[in-house]
């Protein structure tokens, strides 16, 4: 392409801006590659980056749509989002409720961009998991980093991956059909700094490998019901599995697996915290869908113990206390590491049948190194 070309090409772009709001957003590799032929005066390459964003605008050859618009008194809901080195947090005013609070750990593919792109990506996050009050409407959101501020006021900078969150962003809002008004407030009067810097041992995980042996024994799992979406598990297709997690989350089915009707066809997994793994034996007393519940051999044990030995036809020891490479915990030098197990750890399947007329399948081994049944395990 001649550099006179898209010189023209980037003042259409220019022009749009009237009726596109982030127009300049999407032409930050036109005007670099202006920029670069103005030095050579050769004719420019249309690949990589400049080819797929000039792509971009092919959209205009066949959309026909247009989008809602707002009224002029509408609600102004406040947003508040805050990233750190290792997670992301933020909350959400609801109206007629209390506040909507989203946070989880970054992704190992996020881990290492800079903290203004995790900034970035933390709002485009909040936006998402707030979806159900953050529609048709303006939005205040307040960041601590003037970074993020001004590259949106601008529409886009110098950096390119922060330009991939914004556009990220725009879409999330286009989406929604958001207005958003983008705030500075020093870290000190930010009050999702503490959301973005929790890390929890609830939040652990299993490992590829004992989930690998669940999946082809138990498997293939269609849900999991309790998760978030950084360590829900990942299905035979190579993406997550779908789940449900304690509060909204962008990729997440429903907030809160005690109030989901699943459905009969599904085949579910759950790692729950264990002091709910009772409460959820009980919310699945009816329940028309087969489970694989992992959980630990605790001492003394709890009450839940032999509750789930009556119900389950099949069991595997994952592996025993001390062992290492089984479970992983969020921490804030990796996305998850590992640690030796302070306990035995048990996955229970339960199929849906009738407690009583479930048969105790005593064949099932020890996935590494035991075929025994444990002690004290009570037979019907």
């Amino acid at each position: 392409m001649s550099i006179k070309t898209l010189q023209r090409f980037a003042g259409k772009i220019t022009s749009s801006s009237i009726a596109v709001p982030a127009a300049q957003l999407y032409a930050r590799d036109v005007y670099r590659a202006i920029y670069l032929a103005n030095r050579s005066f050769r004719p420019i390459k249309v690949v990589g980056d400049l080819r797929s964003e000039t792509a971009h605008w092919q959209f205009l050859d066949s959309w026909s749509d247009h989008l809602p618009w707002m009224d002029e008194r509408h609600l102004v809901v406040n947003v508040t989002s805050e990233a750190s080195q290792c997670a992301w947090g933020g909350i959400v005013d609801n109206p007629s409720g209390p506040p909507l609070e989203a946070q989880d750990v970054w992704k190992e593919d996020i881990r290492d961009k800079p903290i203004a792109v995790k900034e970035a990506l933390a709002l485009v996050n909040t936006l998402k998991a707030g979806k159900l009050v953050l529609s048709n409407c303006r939005v205040d959101v307040h960041v601590d980093s003037l970074t993020v501020t001004q590259a949106w006021r601008k529409q886009g900078g110098k950096s390119k991956q922060l330009n991939d969150a914004l556009k990220e962003l725009y879409q999330a809002l286009l989406a929604q059909n958001i207005s958003l008004c983008l705030y500075f407030v020093p870290s000190p009067l930010n009050e999702t700094d503490t959301l973005s810097r929790v890390l929890s041992d609830k939040d652990c995980m299993l490992a590829p490998e004992p989930w690998k042996k669940i999946e082809n024994r138990f498997g293939p799992h269609t849900i999991d019901l309790m998760a978030l979406d950084s360590n829900a598990q990942v299905g035979r297709s190579g993406s997550a599995l779908p789940h449900f997690t304690p509060f909204p989350t962008p990729g997440s089915r429903g907030a809160n697996v005690f109030s989901q009707d699943i459905a009969p066809q599904e085949n579910a997994y759950v790692f729950p915290p264990f002091v709910l793994a009772g409460p959820l034996l009980r919310f699945f007393d009816k329940a028309s869908f087969s489970f694989t519940i992992v959980v630990p051999k605790l001492a003394p044990l709890p009450y839940w113990w032999p509750l789930i030995q009556a119900r389950a036809c099949h069991f595997v020891i994952l592996d025993c206390k001390t062992d290492h490479d089984i479970l992983l915990f969020p921490s804030p030098h990796h996305v998850f590491s590992t640690r030796p197990l302070p306990w035995d750890l048990y996955a229970f399947r339960i199929n849906n049948s009738p407690p009583s007329a479930l048969p105790l399948d005593t064949t099932t081994q020890h996935l590494e190194t035991s075929n025994s049944l444990p002690s004290m395990w009570i037979s019907q």
